[in-house]
């Protein structure tokens, strides 16, 4: 009956997932086993029969996918990833075709021609894409939880509801890790060595951050910093791709004076620190879109691409870091070198926890 009633709501809403699946694939997706998670579909399912406020990962899925069958020349391409998706005994392969699709999409509603590529035994890039006549390669990776958290809940037998931390929670035997700070971690470490990218190319790092084991992050994580209640905050994002060790990060510090005075620090590279073959990153959030330039990329990305990434569905320049539209090619670095010393300096008063 659940199956049948998720159907008809798909077909109610317009939704361009239900003409690719049948009432036999909802059904056996949404009795799939459930480990520490549930199916990738199955959270959007329930949130169509509940009617909840928010459906924006289904909606952005439902669009992608509709913009993709609007395109003959993608139907191979869709109908392998669509299977992907309806795999029931690997979620995380799931969860990454449904990035891909989502990428995909956006990128056609962009304006973007894009050009799934096939793949062979070297690395490659998913897409290829053009505008205006210029080129540039879409490497996508889906965040999903850390293996320790994973690993935590399906070797528990606790069945109460539990806070968890997608990107790990801190040990507590070392000292001055933070939520934050792992978090940043996890997208340090995606495609670390850029592999995929053809010599002397730009390459974007599309980063789906739709998956449910991340709906906790939006755009406010990719900030430095923001506070709340007298309270600072690092989320981690921006530390992961532009912090270096040494690079302060708050977790509810404050400048009222309290029982103990707590200062912490990153204590990795982030991914731009590493090497300069992604041009830029692309985060791809239930409730935006934040790109993140590399201050100083083997490859800039020309203007006109910069400003075809502004027509992304959910994008907003106020939370980019991008180096237009100054004409400075060192403009993002020096506003990245003014972030860390503003850290710097409110770490010094804002050093205070319980």
């Amino acid at each position: 009956m659940t199956a049948e009633r998720i159907h008809q709501k798909l077909h109610e809403r317009a939704l361009a997932l239900g003409s690719k699946l049948d009432e036999l694939s909802i059904g056996r997706i949404w009795r799939s086993a459930k480990t520490y998670r549930e199916h990738p579909l199955v959270p959007m399912f329930r949130s169509l029969v509940q009617d909840e406020i928010d459906m924006s990962v289904l909606h952005m899925t439902s669009e992608a996918i509709r913009q993709l069958d609007l395109r003959p020349e993608h139907g191979e391409w869709l109908s392998s990833r669509l299977e992907r998706c309806l795999q029931i005994d690997d979620f995380s392969s799931s969860a990454s075709a449904l990035g891909e699709l989502r990428a995909g999409g956006a990128l056609l509603q962009g304006g973007f021609q894009v050009h799934p590529i096939a793949e062979n035994r070297n690395p490659t890039c998913d897409f290829q894409i053009s505008c205006n006549g210029l080129d540039a390669y879409v490497e996508v990776a889906t965040k999903q939880m850390s293996g320790k958290t994973v690993d935590y809940l399906n070797s528990s037998s606790d069945s109460r509801e539990r806070s968890i931390c997608p990107g790990g929670a801190p040990d507590p035997n070392k000292d001055g890790e933070t939520i934050g700070e792992n978090a940043g971690h996890k997208f340090a470490s995606i495609k670390p060595k850029a592999e995929q990218v053809p010599h002397g190319s730009v390459a974007l790092l599309w980063v789906d951050v739709q998956d449910e084991d991340w709906w906790p992050a939006d755009i406010t994580h990719t900030k430095p910093v923001v506070s709340c209640n007298g309270d600072f905050y690092s989320g981690g994002i921006w530390h992961g791709f532009y912090g270096s060790p040494g690079t302060p990060l708050f977790e509810k510090q404050s400048t009222e004076e309290r029982i103990k005075r707590e200062q912490y620090t990153q204590s990795y590279p982030g991914l731009f620190s590493q090497h300069d073959l992604w041009s830029a990153a692309v985060l791809s959030f239930r409730n935006g879109t934040v790109v993140f330039e590399h201050p100083s990329p083997a490859n800039s990305m020309p203007e006109d691409l910069v400003k075809q990434l502004l027509a992304l569905p959910g994008a907003d320049y106020s939370d980019w870091w991008i180096r237009w539209p100054s004409a400075q090619s060192n403009a993002l670095y020096e506003r990245i070198q003014r972030t860390f010393n503003e850290l710097s300096s409110l770490a010094e008063v804002a050093s205070f926890s319980w």
